[in-house]
């Protein structure tokens, strides 16, 4: 009965919908705030016909997040029940957001009002606009695409197999060995579409492909046993290609293709084509005759033909040289003549003779073609014709446009790029002069503030400045940009995302945050000059690009609140939780105002601003986050405090140090407690989880408890493992993940973990939550730095993956047995040579540090530690960072050790007591008589070590690092 009951309901609801919807126009529902690129088509459908007049553009929009509405283009399909919104040729502007909007006013050809308005919000992606990608490469073989900041090509020097590099032309890496030469290269989500030779068809056919970014898993084949030569793109969630049979369109995942056409004019026409905003322009030639087509354009559904160039005007047409750009079509004929001509076949006009041209590119208003080992440019009108490279290989003349960059096969048959970004004024800045990049900010945009740093380490200093958009005395649409200062190229800029300020009172500031010795940029940027509020942003300038490294909300949650109370002796308790507390003494003011402020209470003021100091002088700035405690009315200033951050450079995050207030008008006492070992678990904690197996956070350790199962008389196997949270009082102690094995590392809000069984690296949140295998790998160790995950998997080689498991990198072929990563060095064990090696985190300066070891490889700042096996057992030995000075810490046989604020802490297998010494091997201690058998870690005050009477029965336990009574943890 319930089951009938439902279906009535589900019936009655199918009838109610037809009933409300049968006289309405109903836009289809779109999934609000999608990232979408900056030339996003909207198709929106209609359950009847549309009207469309001229007054439609009235009630559908896109307007920014200012409310202005952007320039787009409406076009109905042919039933009218869908319109297609287009935006202009220069796109939605990079970074930000949109809404499009379907207001009343709208009507069915029934005459019927819209009566439900639709909005959706959606985003622009970041990246440059317009120079990201010329759609024309697919008529020079689609030999190049970007994706983020590795560049993925066809290497024609090694058989044209798929290799993959950084942007700036470092770290070349092989990503898939294919039958023959790949063409035609798209990167969509994880995977390179590209068409190759089909190695199972004996005649002249090609197959459509994609592999993953990475290079892991297998070649999947799309389609196959086609003639599609290079005639192939992706548009969007489609892949198009034709042959001398027709162009045909069929989804990214395979299946059964749908033909669109089967000729261009005659029956044995071979089509060619491109796809660009919903529209495929196509044209083609006859295998038979000889004769070339006209050039055509139909919707991407295959409907709408219409003829945009006769095919008498195109009688000696270069089928393989037509380009598209900024509303024109532009070609080649077989004497080496250019013509254009606009979308709707208006405007036709011979540009001027290109001579000898074998390809073009046509990039934002400049035709780029090669001739010989030539590479030339020039407007497209015909004018300013310059030669851009002379050193072009005449055998592999396609030229591909990424990123503002032009990629041609140098005489030496290497893939070569030059610049093609537009250059800024470096002859005269100044705060509210306009500039303007194309492709970069708007043309309105002005200096806000600049200033001037050697940023790359050149010994040249680089323009600093910083645009926006002005308008009714506030800045919008900020803009951070690098500008080289001699040929004023922008290096690189950044989209200050929703950021605004007002006209004046916006600063730039310098110095050295991350400890890399070249200058930070600090932006501190006027909100609200009433109330004297600031935003503040940092950018780092690593690899030649901007990265931001603070905003407001990068502020760690220890220390971020400090906490304050009014107390009956009219003082006022200010205080972190951490290191003490201040007082700062009310009683010398008159009563009547201190009974104001019990009665309206005190508060921290809106006002925050940010200093950088050098306080601890190494050479680094902290950051200082100062904040006024001020009466309700904020009239009643009381005192300062200034909150205190370091950026740590291994994890990439801010680290809470210090609190300190300030009083000008009250009397304040500083009751701060003095303890070293608050202060060292500060300054340790950073490189801990590399050299032992325990991790902390707000008050609670993470560990690995194993458990052992009895199969006879002293035989015994490891049956499984738990990993603990468990807070530092001990009233709370319980699992978070099930069989993690050895080393354990934390890392924003993650435990990572390599899983017992299938050995697997896995992520998990600190309550248990969102267990993740981020590899396929058999891991066998790992070590986190920065944004990297980097491994060895003992089989192939060593690893390096982001955090969330993307973006795999082979970085050697050594075996790995353990490895471990501090600052911008890898340190590992290789099991080929039992040998400890190092390299930098980019794969170069592979070195050997002559040191033979086995195992327990461990490193913070005070060196590398590790175990040489011997016929007693296993000695621990240190080194430097350099590989120089190796010396055995202790004469002991040693089990499992931790180092935590200059001290080792181990097991001396002979006694399994616990002892203590400094990691320069001085200061011996045997801190306890009690058998322990395992070190988990150092936290605190506190040494976590396993003891037991037998295997199948042990317990977690905890002792003062001075030593005293044990106490019992699970």
């Amino acid at each position: 009965m319930k089951k009938l009951f439902k279906m009535y309901i589900a019936f009655i609801f199918v009838i109610l919908i037809m009933t409300l919807v049968k006289f309405d126009v109903y836009a289809e529902f779109f999934e609000s705030g999608q990232v979408v690129n900056s030339h996003k088509i909207w198709n929106i459908k209609f359950n009847s016909s549309v009207q469309f007049d001229k007054f439609t553009p009235n009630y559908i929009k896109v307007v920014d997040s200012s409310g202005i509405s952007k320039k787009v283009t409406l076009e109905i399909s042919s039933d009218k029940k869908s319109i297609k919104v287009i935006p202009d040729s220069n796109g939605y502007t990079p970074g930000e957001k949109y809404t499009l909007k379907i207001t009343k006013g709208l009507k069915n050809e029934s005459n019927k009002d819209l009566k439900k308005e639709f909005s959706m919000d959606f985003y622009i992606e970041q990246g440059i606009n317009n120079g990201a990608y010329s759609i024309n490469n697919l008529r020079n073989r689609g030999l190049v695409v970007q994706d983020g900041d590795w560049i993925y090509y066809s290497n024609l020097n090694d058989n044209g197999y798929i290799y993959k590099m950084r942007k700036d032309s470092s770290i070349k890496q092989l990503v898939y060995r294919g039958t023959g030469g790949a063409s035609n290269l798209s990167i969509v989500n994880d995977y390179i579409y590209f068409v190759e030779d089909d190695p199972e068809v004996e005649e002249d056919a090609e197959r459509i492909c994609r592999v993953r970014k990475d290079g892991t898993g297998k070649i999947e084949i799309i389609y196959n046993n086609i003639s599609v030569a290079n005639h192939m793109q992706v548009y969007e969630d489609d892949i198009y290609y034709s042959d001398r049979f027709g162009l045909y369109k069929g989804s990214i995942n395979g299946g059964v293709p749908k033909r669109l056409l089967d000729k261009v004019e005659n029956n044995s026409d071979e089509v060619l084509f491109t796809v660009k905003d919903g529209w495929i322009y196509f044209w083609g030639s006859n295998y038979i005759t000889g004769k070339r087509t006209g050039i055509y354009k139909i919707n991407t559904d295959g409907s709408g033909k219409q003829c945009i160039v006769k095919n008498y005007s195109t009688e000696n047409l270069y089928v393989d040289n037509v380009n598209i750009d900024d509303g024109y079509i532009y070609y080649l004929d077989t004497i080496g003549r250019a013509y254009k001509i606009d979308f709707y076949g208006k405007d036709l006009q011979m540009i001027g003779s290109l001579d000898d041209a074998s390809n073009i590119n046509v990039f934002d208003g400049y035709i780029y073609y090669s001739s010989g080992e030539s590479v030339y440019k020039m407007k497209a009108d015909g004018s300013e014709k310059d030669l851009i490279t002379d050193e072009a290989n005449i055998n592999y003349p396609y030229i591909n446009i990424v990123d503002g960059q032009l990629w041609y096969y140098n005489s030496y048959e290497e893939l070569s790029k030059v610049s093609l970004k537009d250059k800024g004024n470096t002859e005269s800045l100044e705060e509210g002069k306009t500039f303007y990049i194309k492709n970069i900010n708007n043309p309105s945009s002005k200096i806000i503030n600049y200033a001037s740093s050697d940023m790359n380490n050149d010994g040249i200093k680089e323009n600093i400045i910083l645009t926006g958009d002005y308008e009714n005395h506030n800045y919008t649409n900020l803009k951070l940009l690098v500008q080289d200062s001699i040929n004023g190229e922008i290096i690189n800029y950044s989209s200050l995302i929703n950021a605004v300020c007002e006209d004046t009172g916006n600063t730039i500031s310098l110095g050295d945050f991350n400890n890399d010795k070249i200058d930070d940029i600090k932006l501190d940027l006027l909100t609200n000059m009433q109330r004297g509020m600031h935003s503040t942003y940092i950018y780092s300038f690593i690899d030649k690009e901007l990265k931001k490294i603070f905003d407001e909300g990068m502020i760690p949650s220890t220390g971020k609140d400090f906490e304050y109370e009014l107390l009956n002796n009219a003082n006022i308790k200010i205080y972190d939780g951490v290191n003490g507390y201040y007082l700062v003494d009310l009683s010398k003011d008159d009563a009547e105002h201190y009974n104001y402020l019990k009665d309206v209470g005190i508060e921290p003021g809106l006002t925050t601003y940010y200093e950088g100091e050098d306080s601890d002088g190494d050479g680094a700035l902290e950051l200082h986050r100062n904040m006024y405690l001020v009466g309700i009315s904020y009239s009643d200033f009381l005192c300062s405090v200034k909150t205190i951050y370091k950026f740590n450079s291994n994890t990439g995050r801010w680290e809470y140090k210090d609190f300190v207030v300030e009083s000008e008008f009250y009397p304040y006492e500083n009751l701060k407690e003095s303890n070293s070992n608050k202060q060292e678990d500060s300054t340790e904690f950073v490189d801990k989880s590399a050299v032992q197996d325990l991790v902390e956070e707000e008050g609670y350790i993470y560990y690995i408890k194993n458990y052992w199962t009895n199969t006879g008389e002293n035989s015994y196997y490891l049956s499984g493992s738990s990993l603990y949270k468990t807070s530092k009082d001990l009233k709370e102690n319980r699992v978070i993940a099930q069989n993690p094995y050895s080393k354990i590392q934390m890392d924003d809000g993650w435990i990572y973990y390599i899983s017992m069984y299938g050995v697997n690296l896995h992520r998990v949140k600190l309550d248990g939550s969102s267990d993740t295998n981020l590899s396929r790998y058999i891991v066998k160790s790992f070590s986190i730095f920065g944004e990297w995950i980097y491994f060895c998997d003992n089989m192939s080689g060593i690893y390096k993956m982001k955090k969330d498991g993307s973006d795999l990198t082979q970085l050697s072929f050594d075996k790995g047995e353990e490895i471990a990563v501090y600052e911008d060095w890898i340190y590992y064990i290789n099991s080929k040579d039992w040998t400890l090696y190092r390299m930098k985190v980019d794969g170069t300066s592979r070195e050997s540090l002559g040191e033979n070891i086995t195992h327990g490889l461990g490193v913070n700042k005070d060196g590398l530690y590790y175990y040489v096996r011997h016929r007693e057992g296993s000695s621990l030995y240190r080194m430097n960072l350099d590989g120089t000075g190796s010396k055995p810490i202790s004469d002991y046989v040693i089990g499992k050790y931790a180092v935590y604020g200059g001290f080792i802490y181990f097991i001396n297998m002979n006694d399994n007591a616990i002892y203590r010494v400094k990691v320069d091997g001085t200061e011996l201690v045997k801190l306890n008589d009690e058998t322990a058998v395992d070190i988990i870690g150092v936290s605190g005050d506190l040494i976590y070590y396993i003891s037991r009477d037998k295997m199948d029965n042990q317990h977690t336990y905890r002792i003062k690092k001075d030593g005293g009574v044990s106490q019992l943890v699970d």
